[in-house]
């Protein structure tokens, strides 16, 4: 069981997250002067410990690995880290200090160490029921803040058309508040495997459990875009607000009215996809990205738990498409839901997501699945 003085400093830093700081509260004074993050100091020192893999430092600091991956490459860039392929494994890739980053590290430590010792001597003024009853309340604190939640497991699913084997034998996940990209070269079966596990289409074999509820104990809701939805014509009898309003309706039954914080959802969702200044516009009369923003804006409407997104950014300018996927990436890691999204750029959305599921095949063998971490280059296959 972690020190009480520990369990005191990861609230702290836990709360500083939540606020958006980006800087842990240390005490002492730094002598090197040395602006870093919290993620970036805490990097550093498990670095001092010896080599890491980009999803080692995201799973011990319990971070997304786009979080990890933005520090490194500030850490990289300022040459306090270099980058090294494992000798055995050509695709791994190991983090070490650099001599330069060595003392700033130490430093870090004992700035860790300070501080854990001042919060010893605040605890020391209370007796030892007093300080059970804050081990509990730490404790049933933290355990809050890792409630995540499994939404989807695929296990052992294979399809095939008529007699033509498709995919074989795939495993995956989903978690609650993670954001998963599924890649593969064209004709990759990506679309098909999303559809088999949303059952659209019926695996010939393997099983695909879907969570009843979410994370908050409520029936769990799931959007699904599927490619290129966004085909009205020019006599759609809708404009774009009415159409994006309608997806608030089943959350609170057809034939209710909707509230104030429906429309006001109505208004973020368009605003977040650059549509609200076309709200007013017939929908059939939008271009073709228009038209999808327009449904990707009544998907956001509707607040699923889980968004399953067959390449959403078609049509869409490199700006509207990093504004997002920071969306995206906000919606998973700060309101806790899942993003599934099949996509060809991997590289464009790298920065923004937690893993990468990714679909190959040898030879004339069905594609199978690979999760890969594609920020350090693992990959672990699935059989």
């Amino acid at each position: 069981m972690l020190e009480l003085e520990e369990q005191v400093n990861q609230l702290i830093n836990q709360i500083l997250l939540k606020a958006e700081n980006q800087h842990e509260l240390l005490i002492g004074q730094c002598r090197s002067q040395v602006k870093l993050t919290n993620t970036q100091e805490h990097i550093l020192m498990l670095l001092s410990e010896g080599r890491k893999t980009n999803s080692e430092l995201a799973k011990t600091l319990n971070v997304s690995q786009a979080a990890v991956t933005k520090a490194v490459k500030t850490l990289v860039k300022e040459g306090m880290l270099e980058a090294k392929k494992d000798k055995d494994d050509g695709r791994v890739t190991y983090f070490v200090l650099t001599q330069e980053a060595q003392p700033i590290a130490q430093e870090h430590e004992e700035h860790h160490q300070e501080t854990l010792g001042v919060y010893r001597s605040v605890l020391e003024q209370f007796d030892n029921q007093e300080r059970q009853v804050i081990g509990r309340f730490l404790t049933k604190l933290a355990e809050k803040s890792r409630n995540k939640m499994r939404y989807i497991t695929v296990e052992g699913l294979s399809f095939q058309y008529d007699a033509e084997p498709v995919l074989d034998n795939i495993h995956y996940h989903l978690d609650s508040g993670e954001f998963v990209t599924l890649t593969g070269e064209n004709g990759a079966a990506k679309s098909t495997l999303i559809k088999a596990t949303l059952g659209i289409l019926k695996p010939k074999k393997g099983t695909v459990t879907i969570s009843e509820t979410n994370k908050d104990g409520k029936k769990l809701r799931m959007a699904y875009l599927p490619q290129q939805i966004a085909s009205f014509n020019a006599g759609f009898p809708s404009t774009v607000y009415e159409f994006v309003k309608s997806g608030r309706y089943p959350r609170q039954g057809w034939f209710r009215r909707l509230t104030k914080h429906d429309l006001e959802h109505v208004q973020r969702a368009l605003e977040s996809v650059g549509m609200w200044e076309n709200r007013h516009k017939q929908i059939g009369r939008l271009s073709g990205g228009q038209k999808q923003r327009a449904v990707i804006a009544r998907i956001f409407a509707s607040d699923p738990d889980i968004f399953v997104l067959d390449e959403p950014t078609t049509g869409m300018d490199a700006g509207t498409a990093n504004t997002f996927y920071e969306l995206m990436h906000h919606s998973a890691h700060k309101h806790g839901k899942s993003v599934l999204m099949i996509t060809h750029d991997p590289e464009e959305v790298k920065e923004y997501t937690d893993r990468n599921i990714h679909l190959v095949r040898n030879q004339k063998l069905p594609w199978r699945c690979f999760n890969v971490h594609e920020k350090d280059g693992e990959e672990h296959k699935h059989d």
